[in-house]
């Protein structure tokens, strides 16, 4: 007669060689599962770019920066509005030209992290940047002009007004709500390129070597 201890032990062994074989299974479905992930027959999952009206590419479900370029220019006031030009490369490169009314005058390279330039794409995107628009000169009026232009591999879109100081003194309601939008965009690249290091604070520009 079969004592009770056999019994427990067929029982051990009988779950033994179940779990046994169900390692066995699902080591055979992930090493399936990986095979067909690898199928090079198998399209790869499209990824809807994060600027279609910008026209910045993806790649590897990321906005490839490489080909984004962004130059910020301000002009002179019968002030002392600080006159510089800026560039900006997706690449994490900058270049400062410093002009007039400005603590570093010439040219400067300077580095900054690249995916700094994604919320100033969101805005531009939000602007529709690539529309052709008219770029409204200051000269001849106490304004200072402002010009940003976005380049994408091939492609420009351009933008410049004098209205930036005075939203509110701006007859065409329309103009005045794309600049306050616009405005946060030169803010934005002012901000990656910590202007202040170049331009110096509003008392530092009133000196006589500022001008």
């Amino acid at each position: 007669m079969k004592s009770r201890a056999d019994t427990r032990r067929r029982r051990a062994r009988g779950g033994s060689i179940q779990r046994t074989a169900i390692i066995s299974l699902l080591a055979l479905s992930l090493a399936l599962l990986a095979g067909c992930t690898n199928d090079a027959s198998v399209p790869p999952i499209a990824v809807a770019p994060l600027y279609p009206k910008l026209g910045v590419p993806m790649n590897a479900g990321q906005p490839d920066l490489s080909s984004v370029n962004i130059t910020l220019s301000r002009s002179t006031c019968y002030g002392t509005c600080p006159a510089y030009n800026l560039t900006l490369s997706g690449t994490g490169e900058g270049v400062y030209e410093g002009l007039d009314f400005v603590v570093r005058k010439g040219l400067v390279s300077f580095h900054f992290e690249p995916s700094a330039l994604l919320s100033l794409l969101d805005t531009l995107e939000a602007l529709d940047y690539m529309q052709p628009r008219p770029i409204e000169d200051g000269t001849g009026i106490d304004a200072q002009t402002v010009i940003l232009v976005l380049t994408v591999g091939g492609h420009s879109g351009s933008y410049g007004t004098f209205w930036l100081q005075n939203f509110e003194g701006d007859p065409n309601p329309t103009r005045a709500d794309f600049n306050r939008r616009f405005a946060r965009a030169v803010e934005a690249v002012d901000r990656i390129a910590e202007i202040e290091t170049f331009i110096g604070d509003e008392r530092a520009r009133e000196l006589p070597f500022a001008r």
